[in-house]
């Protein structure tokens, strides 16, 4: 019997990353709406020539009335 003292590798995918797949457009479009916002990388919008939208949002105003009784 052999004693191993080194870690343990780590196998398979990292924690959190990102998994893809494919699918067919159409049938994305059959359970969506038309107008459903959808991720895509920011690359690949760059590269379809779409407008891209700020990537910081406005800060929100809030009066004391707002936060308040």
């Amino acid at each position: 019997m052999s004693i191993c003292t080194s870690p343990k590798r780590k196998v398979g995918r990292p924690r959190n990353s990102v998994t893809t797949v494919k699918v067919k457009l159409l049938d994305l479009l059959g359970v969506l709406h038309p107008n459903s916002p959808v991720v895509i990388g920011k690359k690949f919008a760059e590269d379809l020539g779409l407008d891209l939208p700020d990537l910081a949002p406005e800060p929100q105003r809030f009066s004391s009335e707002d936060l308040f009784d």
